[in-house]
């Protein structure tokens, strides 16, 4: 048996809140249930609303922006701090901030640019002078 879609979700900062399953008919004539769920947008911090299948809700696959500013395959850089402030968010939106867990993002962007390691310098493309051929 398949177990049941929690009905919050949380990634980084955001919180992912179902509201409602959406029925959606395929291409191939099968029905399925769409998740429609409500988000803080990423970059600006509105609220916006999305929809996922079960399996992406349950693998944490879900949109992180709003339709104004997604952009498929950009990750979110900064998941450990909201761009709007913890006050201004709805009762629903405020995460466990202990769940938060810090990845590598944050060590990346402590380095300084001189610590950081230096690039290798640009290829320069060498120019053969014409030799004329033995058969001219």
């Amino acid at each position: 048996m398949i177990s049941p879609v929690p009905d919050y979700r949380q990634i980084g900062w955001q919180m992912y809140r179902r509201l409602d399953f959406v029925g959606h008919w395929l291409a191939s004539g099968d029905h399925i249930e769409l998740i429609l769920y409500e988000a803080l947008c990423a970059s600006c911090g509105r609220p916006f609303q999305s929809k996922a299948t079960k399996t992406n809700w349950r693998r944490s696959r879900l949109s992180r922006r709003c339709e104004l500013h997604r952009c498929a395959g950009r990750e979110v850089l900064n998941n450990f701090k909201p761009p709007i402030a913890y006050s201004r968010m709805p009762v629903w939106a405020n995460p466990d901030r202990s769940a938060i867990r810090v990845t590598g993002e944050r060590k990346r962007y402590a380095l300084s640019p001189s610590q950081r390691k230096p690039r290798k310098p640009a290829q320069v493309a060498t120019v053969i002078p014409f030799q004329p051929s033995y058969l001219d």
